[in-house]
């Protein structure tokens, strides 16, 4: 992958960015998972995927912001 090269993904928010390592945030009720991961195979370069879920306090935050607006 060339640096500084930043993958874009539909419907993904970048967290962060870290000497070739991405975080993004994916809203799974716009994206499957089954169709991030075919847009992420299209992507040279791409060596590792790794899928977790958001910690509660995100969760929770989250929530929160949108009950507040």
């Amino acid at each position: 992958m060339e640096k500084g090269f930043i993958p874009v993904l539909e419907n993904c928010k970048l967290i962060s960015s870290n000497n070739g390592s991405f975080e993004y945030d994916v809203d799974l009720s716009n994206t499957s998972v089954r169709d991030l991961l075919n847009k992420l195979s299209t992507i040279g370069g791409i060596k590792d995927v790794e899928i977790k879920k958001a910690p509660i306090e995100q969760v929770i935050e989250g929530l929160y912001t949108k009950w507040k607006a």
